[in-house]
């Protein structure tokens, strides 16, 4: 999100479409396996590996969710948003506004436990080491989860954090 698109030789592509992307991973590979075994290759392949798979497509629908609260006013505009890497650190998503120097740096977790203090660490860390903007730019955070949050998390964070569950992302997004 933050190079130069003129300069920069960093690239990520990746299949858009969930139906392909699940084919190419799962079914592709495994074809005379499930023709055979279907259930063996499920239980022992397909399974175990649904999650890994499930939380980048829940990455894709917090995007969305980003824009239409964007679209809605729910949040700051950003003119850009995507997602954000740098060696081993990686933010899955950032908002920019150049004109404001207002950066946006959200994280979406799909786990069956509820979202703590330890996301919250982790991200305002990896914050410091994303090179956009002035030094005093301004940064606004976002947490996505599908199990919610830990009690109390949203009333020990500033007006600086938006927390959004897996029902404020469905109300987004259907309403």
């Amino acid at each position: 999100m933050t190079a130069s698109a003129k300069q920069s030789k960093r690239s990520r592509y990746g299949v858009a479409d969930e139906f392909l992307r699940f084919w190419f991973r799962f079914v592709e590979p495994n074809r005379s396996g499930i023709q055979e075994v279907p259930g063996v290759v499920y239980e022992g392949t397909i399974e175990p590996a649904l999650p890994d798979h499930v939380s980048r497509t829940f990455e894709h629908v917090c995007r969305e969710a980003v824009w239409t609260s964007i679209r809605r006013g729910g949040l700051d505009p950003y003119s850009e948003v995507g997602r954000w890497w740098y060696g081993e650190d990686e933010i899955d998503i950032v908002g920019l506004d150049p004109a404001d120097d207002r950066i946006l740096l959200a994280e979406c977790k799909w786990t069956d436990e509820p979202v703590g203090h330890a996301l919250v660490e982790s991200l305002r860390a990896t914050a410091e080491r994303v090179r956009w903007g002035p030094p005093d730019r301004t940064e606004r955070f976002a947490l996505f989860s599908k199990s919610g949050f830990t009690d109390g998390l949203e009333a020990e964070l500033g007006d600086d954090w938006s927390l959004f569950g897996s029902d404020d992302i469905a109300s987004l997004l259907t309403g």
